[in-house]
């Protein structure tokens, strides 16, 4: 294995507080009732306009662009800085970026994933980070794995995806790369396996030691 790809939402930080922040207040521009905070956290992960037609209601989806703008409005100006990176990460990265290329590969538009990870010195890891666009083109994990290994000319068989969440898992099958879910962020551990995991972490401390869980029929 020579490549690894991180989600970034639940698997290097909790955006948790940002989202709840910037998610409120879109609702409150609109002057829509704010969802319950126990519906928020199962939108995290998925692309944007999934989670947030779930969020609107069908009484109010022709809504939906108005609530994203806001949303983002809040969010590069004040959301960016409320991510709460995971205890221990920067000791993992650090150790893996000796032995592998690393890339952020998230569905939140680049333009936001950029100055959020260089706002808390996380930049220095990756070698680049991919997102999609704020049109939503490439917002689906799938398209954006696809697209990750035509940019880089990546052989999938040699590249793995880590995230948090079943579409990862399910991006990283599509496109014949092996996939680690991680429990400590957004997805259960029934979630991950049921989509497929080729491997399941609970702890960061795994990451360091990452070659030791490639099955052979993979490695080779």
């Amino acid at each position: 294995m020579k490549t690894l790809l991180f989600d970034l939402d639940g698997t290097l930080a909790d955006p948790l507080k940002a989202f709840k922040s910037c998610v409120y207040f879109a609702f409150d521009q609109l002057q829509i009732l704010r969802p319950l905070e126990s519906s928020l956290r199962p939108c995290i992960g998925p692309p944007l306009e999934d989670s947030f037609l779930g969020l609107l209601g069908e009484s109010n989806k022709n809504r939906l662009q108005e609530l994203i703008y806001f949303y983002r409005e809040h969010h590069k100006k004040i959301g960016i800085y409320q991510y709460e990176f995971y205890p221990y990460i920067d000791e993992a990265l650090q150790g893996l970026q000796n032995k592998y290329q690393l890339f952020v590969v998230t569905s939140k538009p680049w333009i936001f994933a950029k100055p959020l990870l260089k706002h808390f010195s996380k930049e220095k890891y990756f070698n680049k980070i991919y997102g999609s666009e704020v049109s939503g083109e490439r917002a689906k994990k799938t398209e954006l794995i696809k697209f990750v290994l035509t940019q880089e000319s990546l052989n999938a068989h040699e590249t793995i995806m880590i995230g948090d969440r079943l579409h990862d898992i399910e991006g990283a099958k599509e496109n014949g790369v092996y996939s680690i879910g991680v429990t400590w962020g957004y997805g259960s551990y029934s979630e991950l396996k049921n989509a497929g995991a080729d491997q399941i972490f609970s702890k960061i401390s795994e990451l360091n030691k990452i070659e030791n869980y490639i099955t052979p029929k993979i490695r080779f």
